[in-house]
C-alpha cells in the first residue's frame, strides 16, 4: 500500500497532518486533473477506446453489416454490398463523434499509472 503525506488546513488555519493512501489522495482529484496531464490523458483515452473496441464496435459492426444486406445500398456501399469493407469506418466514425465517458478508477486500482501527475 502507498501513502501519501498530506498537510491538511482546519478551520482556524492551523495544519494538522494527515497520512491518507495514494488511492485515497488520487480518488479525490478531479476528471480534469487526470485530462490535463499528458500522460494520464493519453492512459484515459487508451482505455475508453479499449472499451468501445470491447463492447460497442462489433455491435455497430454487426449493425452496419445487417442493414448493408437487408437494403443493398448499391450507390452508397458500391464494392461493398454486405457492409464487410465499410463497416470498420462506421464504427470509427462513431467513436469520433460520441461522448467519451472516461473512467478515472484505473488510476486508483494502479497507482503507478499516475506517476507523472505526482511528481
Amino acid at each position: 500500500m502507498h501513502l501519501c503525506y498530506i498537510k491538511k488546513v482546519s478551520m482556524e488555519n492551523e495544519f494538522d497532518d494527515e497520512t491518507i493512501t495514494l488511492e485515497e489522495y488520487l480518488k479525490n482529484l478531479k476528471l480534469e486533473d487526470f485530462l490535463n496531464n499528458t500522460d494520464t490523458r493519453e492512459i484515459l483515452e487508451q482505455e475508453c477506446y479499449y472499451d468501445f473496441e470491447k463492447f460497442l464496435k462489433p455491435k455497430l459492426i454487426a449493425l452496419f453489416e445487417k442493414y448493408a444486406n437487408r437494403y443493398s445500398c448499391k450507390d452508397f456501399l458500391k464494392n461493398d454490398l454486405d457492409g464487410t469493407k465499410n463497416s470498420d469506418i462506421f464504427s470509427e466514425m462513431v467513436y469520433d463523434n460520441i461522448l467519451r465517458n472516461y473512467d478515472k478508477t484505473i488510476f486508483q486500482d494502479c497507482p503507478s499509472l499516475a506517476k507523472s501527475l505526482l511528481k
